[in-house]
């Protein structure tokens, strides 16, 4: 929206401050924004914050608030702000730019943007950037280094005290305001301190990230625009904000799972794994050509082994430990028992629930679980509802064999595959989530990946997947034959299917 433009008298007033009674800044620097664009401006002594407010209504002057002071800080405060006044677009709180991002995180690129530009085009002020440095007090260069290191133990999962009782709370650093602290500072001197920062806590990696985005949206164009500056701050954003999701989740589910990690948690979290995909096949059918030597040129970076998903052939019904028997009732469709018609009349028969484990588990067959065929055995005849999967694996594969479900199981001396390590123990969990509920895996937390390579990605995936898929781990077979657990394991309902009495 077009300013009504400044008129000669009040021209000179406004640049000299006001008359001589009245003026409240004698002889200090006072910029002139008026000359830039041509409207009224409202300029105000005071360096924290510098700021430029536009005005949307035509009586109302601009404000700009920057340090008057005659220093080489306060005239390269000031020489930003102007910049900001020729190059930044009039915009409004509710303007559209702002539907997806929020405004402090465009004031940063939108910042860095300036500092490029201004460094491109003149020569005295990019001197001046490079020789002058001053723009933190001490006291906000402490806050700002006590926020980044209290940000990275969050992120690296340190458990902070719970705050006393009627305690104030004190508003932490998260990982967005932190990028758009060193965002803001790109091109700038000072941006050094807050590289010194992040590097003290292990957050380097912050740095990397947004150097990596203003390479890509503002140094890599001939002449940036706002809508550079936009594009760069809804894609820090979505990053960082992502990023940190993760990491709050790897660490709520490593806190959950009991899985210890192999190496020390860092401030940006897990590397990623790389599930790859799974096959089925059934037993008694030929298995696809697959090479058994593991293929070298996989194994870079993080990576599960290839699944094989084995549906073994279920000869055996499993015994039931005690049959069900009818239970005299007085309703019913067919008599059963016409002898107490004169005494009770319960002529007719309804067979007793009986409470049944009917999930899932998964059992971990790798050397250092050591499982007999026997504990296998002694789980399928326990509980006959339940649906049992068993595997292992080596060098860049492994196996899961379904050896029990729908009350049927393998034989004796197919309980298990004969891999000897871990490798798929990501893809298995996989497996798991999908099956029925309760899920439960038989495991002594030890995870690994391709040519048996233990890592704490691997452990952190795994605990993931645990917990978006609800599965508890037990440490051993005995846990599980031997635990006493709650009716949230086992179901009443038990379909004719599994009718002990019928097996």
């Amino acid at each position: 929206m077009a300013k009504r433009k400044v008129g000669r008298a009040k021209d000179i007033a406004t640049i000299l401050g006001g008359d001589p009674v009245d003026r409240k800044v004698p002889h200090k620097a006072r910029p002139f924004p008026e000359i830039i664009d041509e409207t009224d401006w409202d300029v105000k002594e005071g360096r924290y914050p510098s700021y430029i407010k536009r005005s949307h209504k035509e009586d109302v002057a601009n404000t700009m608030q920057v340090p008057l002071g005659n220093t080489a800080i306060d005239r390269k405060i000031r020489l930003h702000e102007q910049a900001h006044v020729a190059w930044t677009p009039p915009i409004r709180d509710d303007d559209e730019c702002f539907q997806y991002v929020e405004k402090d995180t465009v004031n940063a690129t939108e910042d860095a943007r300036i500092i490029e530009l201004m460094n491109r085009r003149d020569e005295e002020w990019k001197k001046l950037n490079q020789t002058q440095i001053g723009l933190l007090t001490p006291q906000m260069e402490k806050a700002f280094s006590d926020g980044f290191a209290k940000l990275a133990d969050h992120l690296k999962g340190v458990k902070k005290p719970a705050p006393k009782a009627g305690g104030r709370v004190e508003k932490e650093m998260n990982l967005v305001e932190a990028a758009r602290l060193i965002a803001s500072t790109r091109g700038y001197a000072e941006g050094g301190l807050f590289d010194q920062m992040a590097q003290s806590c292990d957050m380097q990696w912050v740095t990397q990230e947004v150097n990596k985005m203003h390479k890509e949206f503002i140094t890599s164009q001939e002449n940036p625009t706002f809508d550079h500056a936009v594009a760069y701050a809804e894609h820090l954003e979505y990053f960082f904000t992502d990023k940190q999701r993760q990491i709050e989740e790897q660490n709520e589910a490593m806190a959950e799972s009991g899985l210890e990690r192999e190496s020390r948690a860092e401030s940006k979290g897990a590397g990623e794994v790389y599930t790859p995909e799974s096959y089925e096949r059934r037993d008694g059918f030929k298995q696809p050509d697959k090479p058994r030597k593991p293929d070298r040129t996989r194994q870079a970076g993080n990576r599960w082994g290839t699944l094989t998903i084995v549906h073994k052939k279920l000869p055996e019904k499993l015994a039931a430990r005690h049959a069900r028997r009818p239970r005299p009732t007085d309703s019913g469709a067919i008599p059963r028992y016409m002898h107490r018609l004169v005494s009770d009349q319960r002529v007719f028969s309804r067979r007793r629930k009986k409470k049944a484990f009917q999930g899932t588990v998964l059992i971990d067959c790798s050397g250092s679980m050591s499982l007999s065929a026997s504990e296998v055995d002694e789980i399928l005849r326990r509980w006959p509802a339940v649906t049992v999967g068993t595997y292992c694996g080596c060098d860049d594969y492994g196996e899961l064999w379904i050896v029990a479900s729908k009350g049927k199981r393998a034989t004796k001396y197919e309980l298990h595959p004969n891999l000897g390590g871990n490798v798929v123990d990501g893809p298995c969990l996989d497996w798991l989530a999908k099956q029925k509920m309760p899920r439960v895996w038989i495991s002594d937390g030890g995870v690994s990946g391709i040519g048996d390579n233990f890592g704490n990605a691997f452990y952190v995936d795994a605990a993931v997947k645990m917990k978006r898929g609800k599965i508890k781990r037990l440490a051993n077979v005995h846990d599980l034959l031997g635990g006493n657990y709650d009716d949230e394991y086992y179901s009443d309902d038990v379909d004719e299917d599994y009718d002990e009495d019928d097996l």
